[in-house]
């Protein structure tokens, strides 16, 4: 089972080696890792409740940056703590 790490670049992009632009520091590559996997699966549910707005514990649809902020990112917590899971 593969685990997902939250930390990890959502979609990394190898740039190249440090060889190609200055030979004498070696073959070392170069990535630009972006956003977080946690970032990215955040951001992609911060974008449908900004739209629908969320439900809060009190019963309201509120569409507060800080409220839908801290909601996408429990979501994203949740998500990759069931793909940890493993199917289950």
């Amino acid at each position: 089972m593969m685990i997902t790490n939250p930390n990890d670049p959502a979609q990394p992009v190898i740039v190249g080696t440090s060889a190609d632009v200055i030979p004498q520091v070696g073959s070392s590559t170069w990535q630009m890792p972006g956003l977080s996997k946690r970032e990215a699966m955040a951001m992609a549910a911060m974008q449908g409740m900004y739209h629908n707005g969320v439900m809060t514990e009190h019963g309201q649809v509120s569409r507060d940056p800080q409220t839908i902020a801290t909601y996408a990112v429990m979501a994203a917590d949740a998500l990759i703590e069931a793909l940890n899971k493993g199917g289950e």
